[in-house]
C-alpha cells in the first residue's frame, strides 16, 4: 500500500495548525490528506468548523465534486463573510485527494508551491507535472463576476499524475516567505533523502508552520520511514484515531482530549488523524535508537574505475552537513544533534562535545585546538586530545559559516551579517564589524587581510583590524566561501545568478567571469592551474585560472560543496546522494558512490580513506584505492 509521506515544519508557528491524514483504503487506495493554518484567527472558530466539514464530507464518485461541495461549505459556514476576511493573504489552506498516482490538489490562490526533484537534487517547476491540469471551481459568470472576489477566487484546483522517482511539494503561504526562506527551506525539509522524521514534524527557526508532502513511485522499495508518526497533542487536541472514521466520531474526536505518542515505524493500516501544531522538545525527539539506513548504498566498480568501498560509518538522530576535517590523526565534524565528534580514522570514537545546539559549520584546526560554532551562536574551543572546552563565547546569533583564522586571530561569520573577531587564546572579543545581510560563506584569513562574502551580494575585502580596504557587488547573493590565491592576486567564488566571478585580491577589479546552468552556491578548489566549482545545474566545471572552461561533467544532483583534489582525481558530493570521482585530465568519471541521502557535507580525506556527512544523519568513511 503506498503512502504519503508528510512533514509539517516551523518550531515558531506551531501553534493553531490543523492537521489531518487518512492512509490509503485498503479497497480503494484513496487517501486524504487536510492541513490548514490561518494567518490572523479572528475567524478561528469558523476555520475549525470547515476543517471538520473538508474531514467529513462524503468523497464517493469523482474528487472535483468533493472539492465542489468543500466550496459549498465554506460559503455556508463564513455566513456571509467575505473570501478575503475568512481566507487572507498568507492563510494556507491545503487538501489532496490522492488515487494511485492520480492526486487532486486544492490549495489557496496566494500559496506558494515549491516541487523538489529528489533524484536530481534540484527544484522543478510545478507546473510541468505529468498531466498537470488547473481546473475550474466555478462556471464562467457574466461581466458582474469581473468585479467581486468570490470564494472560488481564493482557491486553486489541480490535477496531476506523480511520475517515478521521489517528489516533494512544500506549500509555502506566500512568496515573501518563500525567499526569506530559501535556503532554510532547502537544507532543512530537502535533506533528508525522503526518509521523513519519526515524529511527522521538523522544527525549523521559520515562522509559520507549513507542510510539505513527498511521493516515492517507481522504485523497488519504499523507505520503512517515509511515514509520518504520532505526536503528542497539545493547543489544538487532534487525537491520533485509529478505525474508520464515521462523522459522529471524526466530529467528536477533532478537538477531544486525547492522544498519545507513538513511533513513526507502527503506524497502522487504518485511517490516522494527526496534529502538526506538537513539536517534542530537542531531548525528547533525540534518542539513543540507531536509525536503520535504507540498503541502496553501492559504489561503482567498474573495470579501470576507482573502488570506493565503506570502511566505516556511524548513522546519528540528525543530519550531518558539516564538511569534515582531518588533522592530529583524528577525523572532526559537526552534527545537528549538536556535537563535535572526533574519529580515528579506524572507526573509534575518540570523543564528543555536546555544544547545545546544532553544528552545520565546519571545525577550523590549528595548534592542537578545534574551533567550533553552532546555531545558537556560541562558538566554542576545544583541546584536541580529550576534547575538552578551553574557552567559549556567544556571538549571540544563528552561525552556519565555519570559523577560521590567522595567528591569535579567529574570525566567525554570523546569519546576521556580522563578522566577529576573536582571540584564539581566550575568545575575547577584538571587533565586530556589520557587513550585510547575512554570512553564509566561510571567509578566508590570511596575511593581514580578511575576505567575506554576504547573502546580499558583496564581496568584502578587510584588514585584520576590521577596517575595510574594498567592497564591491558583482550582482546576486552570494553563499560561496571565497577562494583566494595570493600568487595570482585573484579571488575566486560563485553566485546565485549562475555565474563564477574572479576579481583581484589587491584592489577589487573584476578580472573575469564564467556563466554556469545554475546557482553557484559551491566554494571552488585550486589546483596548480586549475579551478574546480560546482552548479546547481548538476555539473562539476573545471576551468583554468583565467576563466576558460577546461570541460564540465554532469554529477547526477544539484553542487552545494566544495570539491576535493587529489593527485589524480577531484571528488565532489552532491544532492543526488552520490560521491563522484572525476579524472581531472580527461573529465571523465573514474567511479562514485551513492549514499542513501542528499549529502551537503563536503568530503576531506587523509591519503587512505575519504570522507563526508549526509543529510539523512550517516557519516561514511570510504576506502580510497
Amino acid at each position: 500500500m503506498r503512502k504519503t509521506a508528510f512533514v509539517c515544519l516551523g518550531d515558531e508557528g506551531k501553534k493553531d495548525t490543523l492537521v489531518y491524514h487518512e492512509l490509503p483504503r485498503k479497497e480503494s487506495g484513496e487517501e486524504l490528506f487536510v492541513f490548514m493554518s490561518l494567518k490572523n484567527h479572528e475567524h478561528d472558530d469558523i476555520m475549525r468548523n470547515l476543517y471538520r466539514e473538508a474531514i467529513s464530507i462524503s468523497r464517493l464518485g469523482h474528487p472535483t465534486h468533493y472539492f465542489a461541495r468543500f466550496i459549498e461549505a465554506l460559503k455556508s459556514v463564513g455566513g456571509g463573510i467575505s473570501a478575503e476576511a475568512l481566507m487572507p493573504p498568507g492563510s494556507i489552506t491545503m487538501i489532496m485527494i490522492r488515487r494511485d498516482r492520480e492526486v487532486y490538489l486544492l490549495l489557496g490562490a496566494d500559496s506558494e508551491p515549491v516541487l523538489w526533484d529528489g533524484e536530481h537534487g534540484i527544484e522543478i517547476p510545478f507546473s510541468p507535472l505529468s498531466g498537470m491540469k488547473k481546473l475550474p471551481l466555478k462556471e464562467e459568470g457574466g461581466q458582474a463576476d469581473l468585479f467581486t472576489t468570490t470564494v472560488e477566487d481564493r482557491f486553486a484546483l489541480f490535477r496531476f499524475n506523480v511520475p517515478d522517482g521521489n517528489r516533494t511539494l512544500l506549500i509555502a503561504p506566500d512568496k515573501e516567505f518563500r525567499e526569506r526562506y530559501k535556503d532554510t527551506l532547502r537544507n532543512s525539509i530537502f535533506f533528508p533523502g525522503f526518509d521523513m522524521p519519526a515524529a511527522g514534524q521538523l522544527g525549523i527557526a521559520t515562522s509559520r508552520t507549513i507542510p510539505a508532502l513527498h511521493w516515492h513511485f517507481g522504485l523497488e522499495r519504499e523507505s520503512a520511514h517515509a511515514r509520518p508518526g504520532h505526536p503528542r497533542l497539545r493547543r489544538i487536541s487532534v487525537p491520533a484515531i485509529v478505525g474508520v472514521l464515521t462523522l459522529a466520531v471524526a466530529v467528536f474526536l477533532v478537538f477531544g482530549p486525547f492522544g498519545a505518542g507513538r513511533n513513526g515505524n507502527d503506524i497502522p493500516e487504518e485511517n490516522v488523524l494527526l496534529s502538526a501544531d506538537d513539536v517534542d522538545s530537542e531531548e525528547e525527539r533525540v534518542t539513543d535508537k540507531p536509525r536503520i539506513e535504507p540498503a541502496d548504498e553501492s559504489a561503482v566498480k567498474a573495470e579501470g574505475m576507482l573502488s570506493l568501498d565503506v570502511a566505516w560509518k556511524e548513522t546519528f538522530d540528525q543530519p550531518v552537513t558539516s564538511s569534515p576535517l582531518y588533522g592530529s590523526g583524528l577525523i572532526f565534524f559537526g552534527c545537528r544533534d549538536g556535537s563535535m565528534y572526533a574519529f580515528e580514522p579506524s572507526g573509534t570514537q575518540k570523543w564528543k562535545y555536546a555544544s547545545g545546539q546544532g553544528i552545520g559549520a565546519s571545525p577550523y584546526f590549528v595548534d592542537g585546538l578545534v574551533i567550533g560554532a553552532n546555531y545558537a551562536g556560541d562558538v566554542f574551543c576545544l583541546d584536541v586530545a580529550a576534547g575538552e572546552r578551553v574557552w567559549s563565547t556567544s556571538v549571540r546569533t544563528k552561525v552556519v559559516s565555519s570559523p577560521r583564522g590567522d595567528g591569535d586571530l579567529v574570525v566567525v561569520g554570523t546569519m546576521e551579517g556580522r563578522l566577529v573577531a576573536l582571540r584564539l587564546k581566550d575568545g575575547t572579543s577584538i571587533w565586530s564589524q556589520k557587513l550585510g545581510r547575512a554570512i553564509w560563506g566561510t571567509p578566508t584569513v590570511g596575511g593581514n587581510y580578511i575576505v567575506v562574502t554576504t547573502t546580499d551580494g558583496s564581496l568584502i575585502k578587510l584588514n585584520h583590524e576590521g577596517k575595510i580596504s574594498w567592497r564591491v557587488k558583482p550582482g546576486g547573493e552570494i553563499n560561496s566561501s571565497p577562494l583566494v590565491i595570493e600568487e595570482r592576486d585573484i579571488i575566486v567564488f560563485g553566485s546565485k545568478d549562475k555565474f563564477v566571478y574572479a576579481y583581484s585580491l589587491s584592489n577589487g577589479d573584476l578580472m573575469w567571469r564564467f556563466v554556469t546552468g545554475g546557482e553557484v552556491n559551491g566554494a571552488a578548489v585550486a589546483e596548480g592551474d586549475d579551478l574546480y566549482i560546482g552548479s546547481q545545474d548538476g555539473y562539476l566545471y573545471a576551468l583554468s585560472i583565467n576563466g576558460v572552461l577546461k570541460w564540465r561533467r554532469a554529477v547526477g544532483g544539484a553542487v552545494l560543496s566544495k570539491p576535493l583534489v587529489t593527485d589524480d582525481q577531484v571528488f565532489v558530493t552532491n544532492y543526488g546522494s552520490k560521491l563522484v570521482a572525476i579524472d581531472r585530465e580527461t573529465g571523465e568519471v573514474a567511479g562514485e558512490f551513492r549514499a542513501a541521502s542528499p549529502i551537503y557535507s563536503s568530503p576531506s580525506h587523509d591519503g587512505d580513506q575519504i570522507f563526508f556527512g549526509s543529510n539523512g544523519g550517516v557519516f561514511y568513511v570510504l576506502n580510497l584505492y
